[in-house]
């Protein structure tokens, strides 16, 4: 279990990593709006450090795993305690994993409800002076 969370957490790092940078940092497809900008970077910040959170504990679960395949030197309070451990860092790393999911897309549908917005004002017709009415 591990390392398939390490795995989508590096899967989903990447592409909130290269959302990030294409769309804000090369080439600004944001809006005018200040707050709608702001709102899609802290969603993806936030799946960002979710992903990392995501990625520490699956290395977490992978080691204890290790150690408790080797119980040769272990007190039976030391294995408890391990299992014990084990178990909220796996319920750490789900809740993680959803909030992460969540927040990229949260972020990309306000990221893509700001595109639709920008072309529905790019096709909308453009007011032209009426020379006629000009005193």
């Amino acid at each position: 279990m591990g390392t398939l969370i390490i795995i989508l957490g590096l899967l989903l790092t990447a592409i909130c990593t290269v959302f990030i940078v294409k769309n804000f940092l090369v080439y600004f497809k944001g809006s005018n709006n200040g707050f709608a900008n702001v709102a899609i970077l802290i969603f993806a910040v936030l799946a960002l450090i979710c992903c990392l959170v995501s990625i520490l504990g699956g290395f977490k679960v992978n080691q204890i795993n290790d150690i408790l395949k080797m119980k040769q030197n272990l007190s039976p309070e030391i294995i408890k305690s391990l299992q014990a451990d084990l178990t909220a860092t796996r319920q750490r790393i789900i809740h993680s994993t959803i909030l992460e999911f969540i927040s990229f897309a949260i972020s990309y549908i306000i990221f893509k409800l700001v595109q639709k917005k920008i072309k529905k004002q790019l096709k909308k017709p453009k007011r032209t002076w009426d020379w006629n009415k000009i005193d």
